[in-house]
């Protein structure tokens, strides 16, 4: 009852000293602690930002509903370049599994020869060390029948007169 008191009051004012006079007379009554006047302005305090919200909130919608129609349509482009580059990808694909199967029948050649050239070499190995056990028993006859004729020689030579030679 206090504030339509006061309300009344300053309407009165109003038409007596004037239309800004009383909305000053008006704002300084209510000032005080009355809890209505504190809900209206915290009602006021909302609306403001739930309008501050809906105009970023619609910036935000204008923006991503520009992508979309530009996104459909960058889509669209690409789809078709695409589908125009995929008979030459898959023809180039083609060559390169031909390419790859006749690189991998020559590794699997290779591996083969690979083979043959180890045990060749280990029988050419095995052979040389034959041939050199053979040579190191010749070498030491051979040796041993050097020693025996140098021998024979200086026996000869002590046999011989002087005059034989």
């Amino acid at each position: 009852m206090k504030a339509s008191v006061v309300r009344l009051a300053a309407a009165c004012v109003a038409t007596h000293v004037g239309a800004a006079r009383s909305a000053q007379v008006l704002a300084a009554a209510e000032e005080g602690n009355n809890p209505i006047r504190r809900v209206v302005d915290l009602l006021w305090q909302i609306k403001n930002k739930v309008e501050e919200e809906g105009k970023k909130e619609e910036g935000l919608f204008n923006k991503y509903m520009c992508l979309c129609k530009t996104g459909k349509g960058n889509l669209a482009g690409n789809i078709q370049q695409q589908t125009r580059k995929s008979p030459k990808v898959k023809g180039s694909l083609g060559a390169e599994e031909n390419s790859l199967s006749r690189i991998e029948n020559e590794i699997e050649a290779m591996k083969q020869e690979r083979i043959v050239i180890d045990e060749k070499v280990a029988e050419a190995k095995s052979m040389r060390e034959k041939e050199a056990a053979a040579f190191r028993k010749e070498s030491a006859e051979n040796q041993a029948n050097i020693g025996a004729l140098g021998k024979a020689v200086k026996a000869l030579a002590v046999g011989v007169p002087a005059a034989a030679k």
